[in-house]
């Protein structure tokens, strides 16, 4: 059985690979991705920060 939180697939048209030509290519109008970027939810509650630069010398 498939955990039903991990199911939301993203369409093509909205493929963070795609945004571009899809706008470029009148596949999806600037509305459109503003309501679906708009529709997403914010997870930021569920991430975590690091620093990149942790346990690097600075030569």
């Amino acid at each position: 059985m498939a955990d039903e939180s991990k199911s939301s697939i993203t369409p093509y048209e909205f493929d963070t690979r795609m945004i571009e030509w899809n706008l470029n290519h009148n596949v999806i109008s600037r509305d459109q991705l503003k309501a679906h970027l708009a529709s997403l939810s914010d997870d930021a509650s569920h991430s975590e920060s690091f620093d990149l630069n942790e346990g690097q010398s600075s030569h």
